[in-house]
């Protein structure tokens, strides 16, 4: 979530959540001081593209849970620097409704040349020429957007998105998975990315009741949750099976009966959004112990990367207890 005095853009963006408020106390109070991450003396490092763009450091799972809902000082900055680390064109196609389309899918052209092919074909066919180009010009003004960025960027895309009639909204969520979904494979950091976004759509409909799932239930969507969130974190199969390992170890009362073994393939897409829905449908404590669990499986190497942290803060999103930019030390890895 990003949040910056006199920007109304940025403070709206979660309005159809839970207050801030309901949220904090569901997830347990802790001082501010505590929860802050550390970051560089200098604030004003944190609006800079560089800061922005680094991996993090110093920073403990206790602190990433209890980060939740609760930006300090360097988010703040962050989030008022965000448009100076942003194209123009980019930061004004975010905050229109004929440009945000767009540039979400501008976010998730691939860069395998078969695979873009099949993207560039499909985009021609459902929204026309018109949109092709603008999307082609958005991705190119994109560059090699770090992917901190990429999430905050998606954010500003949503007061655009929430102006489309819903049967625009549909329309798009169905081709953000048909984009997603050419290759065959939805990586966990797509799958995150697109699964914030329709968290974000679906909560402008009207609430539906949701039951939360079973014990049984709940521990499956952990773990596969938490099995595709090590294997996207770390490239190394030993690493990732730490990664793992040490959720596992964090997962509480979330523990499944049986111990798992780490699973030879990451979660497919349609495996991820049934883990999240059910996850979303947790009562706040549980929700909590999950996403101590992720960050402890984050920094079973010893620190954290930017890549992790996006993931995170995107799975929070969808879980209805936003996360806040981390900007914090630069990183080795």
């Amino acid at each position: 979530m990003l949040i910056a005095p006199g920007r109304s853009f940025l403070t709206g963006l979660f309005a159809t959540h839970p207050p801030v408020e309901a949220r904090l106390r569901a997830l347990g109070q802790a001082s501010i001081e505590a929860a802050r991450p550390v970051a560089a003396a200098d604030t004003n490092a944190a609006t800079t593209p560089s800061a922005a763009t680094s991996g993090f450091a110093a920073l403990t799972p206790d602190a990433v849970t209890e980060a939740v809902g609760r930006p300090g000082e360097p988010q703040v900055a962050f989030a008022a620097g965000l448009e100076r680390m942003l194209p123009a064109v980019v930061w004004e196609a975010a905050h229109n409704r004929a440009g945000a389309a767009p540039l979400i899918m501008a976010m998730l052209m691939a860069e395998d040349v078969r695979i873009r092919e099949h993207q560039l074909a499909l985009l021609g066919v459902r929204f026309g020429k018109p949109f092709l180009a603008e999307t082609l010009s958005l991705e190119s003004a994109l560059g090699s957007l770090a992917h901190n960025l990429r999430l905050p960027l998606l954010d500003l895309t949503f007061p655009a998105l929430r102006s489309m009639n819903q049967a625009r909204r549909d329309f798009l969520l169905e081709t953000v998975d048909r984009m997603i979904e050419i290759d065959g494979h939805v990586a966990p950091f797509e799958a995150a990315m697109v699964g914030a976004l329709r968290s974000r759509v679906r909560d402008l409909e009207p609430e539906a009741a949701q039951r939360s799932p079973s014990d049984e239930h709940a521990s499956q969507a952990a773990v596969r949750l938490l099995a595709g969130f090590a294997m996207e974190g770390h490239s190394q199969a030993d690493a990732a099976s730490r990664a793992f390992a040490a959720g596992l170890d964090a997962l509480g009362p979330l523990t499944p009966a049986v111990r798992p073994a780490m699973p030879a393939d990451a979660p497919n897409g349609t495996e991820m959004r049934q883990a999240l829905n059910q996850l979303d449908s947790l009562p706040p404590a549980l929700k909590r112990v999950l996403v101590r669990a992720l960050a402890t499986a984050a920094a079973s190497d010893g620190h954290y990367a930017s890549r992790e942290l996006e993931i995170l803060r995107a799975v929070c999103g969808i879980l209805h207890c936003p996360l806040p930019p981390l900007v914090l030390e630069r990183d080795a890895r």
